[in-house]
């Protein structure tokens, strides 16, 4: 990301966004629902620094990071609608997670 954002992530504007997104996820995992979520992770830049709840998702650092991956990897997109960019990251992160129980028994 450019130095604009991450001075942004530093923020207190941003501070308060995620300290609300952290609250109404009850501080866990949206996908596994057992670790306590330390990151929130942008279903989309569309609204960069005027971000809706809607464009964020509080993960773990486990599976921000898988689900990073997917994105880069052109399985995720991050444009479009919220509810489907959120229903699209948690079927991507299943999948993923099946294929690695897959591939454990190979």
């Amino acid at each position: 990301m450019n130095e604009e954002y991450n001075e942004y992530l530093t923020s207190v504007k941003w501070a308060d966004k995620r300290e609300l997104r952290l609250e109404l996820s009850r501080g866990r995992c949206e996908y596994c629902g057992y670790h306590t979520c330390v990151q929130v992770h942008h279903l989309t830049y569309e609204r960069i620094f005027h971000e809706d709840m809607e464009d964020l998702m509080c993960l773990c650092k486990h599976h921000h990071e898988i689900l990073e991956a997917l994105i880069k990897r052109g399985k995720i997109a991050r444009k479009g609608d919220t509810k489907r960019l959120r229903d699209a990251s948690l079927k991507a992160l299943r999948q993923d997670e099946t294929d690695r129980e897959n591939a454990e028994y190979e």
